[in-house]
């Protein structure tokens, strides 16, 4: 499977919140928010990393140590003996030190490839809404990542996707917005106050993109217009016929500009809907069932789908 999830004696390594059950359907789902604390409980993530020597031919190797999980003895990684590994719960308590201060506002968290990956992502107050519509809303995420296989530092960064496997987190770490990251050493936590200011700089970014939210849904589109810019998002190649296929999609779209889910079909925001509802939604697969939700899901935030929605996104802003 793709998720990539930790899976320890047929159990995910995982939480999901708000009685959300991810696409894999894996992990402990839990109705609203966790604490810090309950969230290592329910992901399962109450182990520890244990440094270990590294011997070839019963010669101990200088200069180098095995990342171990305490509880399983699983190796996840050799790093050089300057690596100092941050637990999980450090980690945790670190981003509830910055985010929550003891509250329940997270949302996921786990590990993934065996613990060598693990994540946390919370919900910050409020939500982005349309003006016209303050039941159309987008979440404020804050994600923070670690690894323990020398992999990557253990970062803090401004989400919108919500993180549930692998490629939720790959999407997450590609769209991140002032991200801060900290390297695996003894002082790591001295960084608290930077990563308070980066908050405030996420904070900012969010209210921008309110600005641009709510200029999409102020500025009128007819049908029309609607229509043209569907050729101009997906055009026929100067040596090609207009294939029925391309126009078939552009029709799709253009009818869930008025009748996707939450459209009226009388503005920008409207026709960047129906583009994110036709990628994420109705857009076809060449796999079926869970593995056509991951393939879709993976188009749509990683590869073409999510470059249909990038220059949807800045033909219907210029």
């Amino acid at each position: 499977m793709s998720h990539n999830l930790t899976i320890t004696n047929g159990k995910a390594e995982m939480f999901s919140g708000q009685n959300i059950t991810p696409w894999h359907g894996l992990g402990k789902i839990v109705a609203g928010l966790l604490t810090a604390k309950e969230a290592i409980d329910a992901a399962s993530l109450n182990w520890n990393v244990k440094p270990l020597p590294v011997f070839v031919d019963g010669k101990q190797v200088e200069h180098y140590q095995a990342m171990t999980r305490d509880d399983n003895g699983k190796v996840l990684s050799i790093l050089g003996k300057r690596y100092t590994p941050i637990q999980n719960s450090d980690a945790f308590e670190f981003f509830d030190s910055v985010i929550g201060e003891g509250q329940a506002v997270y949302d996921t968290a786990g590990s993934l490839a065996e613990g060598a990956k693990v994540w946390i992502m919370a919900k910050l107050k409020g939500s982005l809404f349309i003006d016209s519509n303050p039941n159309d809303t987008i979440d404020k995420n804050v994600l923070l990542a670690t690894s323990h296989d020398g992999s990557s530092s253990l970062q803090m960064m401004i989400v919108a996707t919500r993180v549930v496997c692998q490629n939720t987190l790959s999407v997450a770490l590609s769209e991140a917005q002032n991200v801060i990251k900290i390297r695996h050493t003894k002082n790591y936590a001295n960084k608290k106050d930077a990563a308070m200011k980066a908050l405030g700089l996420c904070n900012a970014y969010f209210d921008d993109l309110q600005t641009v939210i709510n200029s999409l849904a102020r500025h009128p589109m007819a049908k029309s217009e609607m229509v043209k810019f569907a050729e101009k998002l997906i055009p026929t190649s100067e040596d090609k016929e207009e294939s029925t296929r391309t126009q078939n999609i552009r029709s799709e779209i253009v009818t869930l500009f008025s009748r996707g889910k939450g459209n009226q079909g009388k503005s920008r925001w409207d026709a960047l809907n129906a583009v994110t509802e036709y990628v994420d939604h109705s857009r076809a697969t060449r796999t079926s069932g869970n593995d056509a939700n991951e393939a879709r899901f993976a188009s749509a935030m990683l590869g073409s789908g999510y470059n249909l929605k990038d220059k949807a996104f800045n033909l219907l802003v210029a």
